[in-house]
């Protein structure tokens, strides 16, 4: 099983709508793939975090992996 968190407005984005929900996992899965699972264009996104450690959107998954995918975010 997968748990990933959403981040700021990619919320709207997704299919389900929801800000963390669980997957399952399967062997070989990628970040690009559950972006594309859930309609998020890999465009709109900046940071992917797992497990705490930033890594690329082709970094390959292991079963009970944490995923946090942010927006890129402004401030001031």
């Amino acid at each position: 099983m997968i748990r990933v968190k959403l981040y700021a407005n990619l919320v709207e984005y997704s299919k389900s709508k929801k800000k963390e929900f669980e997957i399952l996992w399967f062997d070989g899965m990628t970040i690009e793939k559950i972006l594309k699972d859930e309609g998020i264009s890999k465009k709109i996104t900046k940071i992917i975090m797992i497990n705490g450690r930033r890594q690329d959107i082709d970094f390959v998954l292991k079963d009970g992996d944490r995923v946090a995918i942010f927006p890129p975010v402004g401030g001031g």
